[in-house]
């Protein structure tokens, strides 16, 4: 059975949270999932709702002063430090799996040769056509040699939004 560390940052959001959790494991079949969930404050408040109803999470207490873009980048970054599978699956805690095959998808696109597979593509042209981080999966140790982080450029504008860098990798 493949598993797949999914990494969801969190920011004071405990239901959300819950029903990505919950989603997740309701179409989890072939798989087996490890969460990684970085809250991105110093709020633990809901740490026992999420690690008593899902025994397969890593709780991550990461307070940042970083906000928007910069967190998010934060967040998988540390989350990226408890990964241990092949595959990381990256996505923000409002993702709701609503197909019992929405995984097998995924993987099936992976393995038709793809580095990089995701459920948003942003077409937006002032962007780089970017596989959005709303969700994507990626193999662990292309997630680990790119930077997730947004780009600027000398201007101050984003070139480069969080986890852009994937995409203009993988390609």
């Amino acid at each position: 059975m493949t598993t797949i560390d999914i990494i969801i940052p969190s920011f004071r959001s405990p239901w959300l949270t819950f029903m990505t959790v919950a989603s997740f494991e309701k179409f989890r079949k072939p798989y087996n999932f490890r969460y990684i969930v970085v809250e991105n404050s110093d709020d633990n408040s809901y740490r026992d709702l999420i690690e008593g109803n899902f025994p397969d999470v890593t709780w991550v207490q990461n307070p940042t002063s970083k906000r928007n873009s910069t967190a998010n980048a934060v967040a998988l970054t540390v989350g990226m430090s408890y990964v241990v599978s092949e595959y990381v699956f990256m996505c923000h805690n409002d993702v709701i799996a609503c197909h019992e095959s929405w995984m097998q998808y995924l993987m099936s696109k992976i393995e038709d040769g793809n580095s990089l597979v995701g459920i948003s593509y942003d077409t937006h042209p002032d962007r780089i056509k970017a596989v959005h981080q709303s969700g994507l999966i990626v193999k662990s140790e292309i997630a680990r040699d790119v930077s997730l982080y947004p780009v600027q450029d000398d201007s101050g504008k984003t070139i480069r939004d969080v986890g852009d860098n994937l995409t203009k990798y993988c390609r």
